[in-house]
């Protein structure tokens, strides 16, 4: 995105899908229970989950244009289409990253690891009917924080913390596109070297946290 607006699920996945990104990285911040502590976590598509992440998803998907039943038909067919695989190596890199540099910052910070969930905003399939996109790319959604942690607020509105945020989340998709070399020869996986869809921080560039 270009300007402080919100975009809906559907708007997104049209972006990455047109743009032909290699891979697409959804940048949160967490809001939990004002006694929790400050916390890392990622997630990519899966059909299933935990109840928690399950749960997580279903709010997430609110605005994707699909009922409940409709999007619960969908799940298992779009598992067998998304690359199911490389967004979970994907979303390790990503975690690793992040939780190394945050943790420079904050020793204190958890680590809630990587899940799966079905997340629509990480299928790049569900919005075309009855044909499948023309291809499938890595997806993940990081959680970079916690907005309801008065800490990791205070840090949000650094230059310094956002900017470490974005340069650990790119260091996470360098390690992942260098790690994955036998996937890497393959057209199909990286099949337009250089892009990534970034909708905080426009075409090609790391991702600017802070926004959905």
């Amino acid at each position: 995105r270009n300007a402080d607006v919100s975009l809906t699920i559907k708007q997104r996945v049209e972006f990455w899908v047109d743009q032909g990104a290699d891979l697409f990285l959804s940048v949160h911040v967490n809001a939990l229970p004002l006694e929790a502590s400050p916390v890392i976590e990622t997630f990519y598509f899966s059909p299933r989950g935990s109840q928690a992440t399950e749960r997580l998803a279903l709010r997430e998907n609110a605005n994707s244009g699909f009922t409940v039943a409709d999007w619960r038909s969908r799940v298992e067919e779009l598992a067998s289409t998304v690359k199911q695989e490389e967004s979970r190596r994907l979303a390790e890199s990503l975690q690793h990253s992040l939780l190394t540099y945050v943790r420079r910052v904050n020793p204190d910070v958890e680590d809630w690891g990587v899940k799966g969930g079905p997340f629509a905003v990480l299928s790049d399939r569900w919005r075309h009917e009855g044909s499948p996109a023309a291809f499938a790319a890595p997806s993940a959604l990081v959680e970079i924080a916690v907005i309801s942690h008065m800490q990791d607020e205070t840090r949000l509105k650094t230059d310094v913390f956002r900017e470490g945020v974005a340069n650990a989340l790119f260091k996470g998709i360098v390690r992942f596109a260098s790690s994955d070399t036998a996937a890497a020869e393959k057209p199909d996986t990286l099949g337009h070297p250089g892009t990534v869809a970034d909708l905080t921080g426009g075409e090609g560039t790391p991702a600017r946290p802070g926004s959905r």
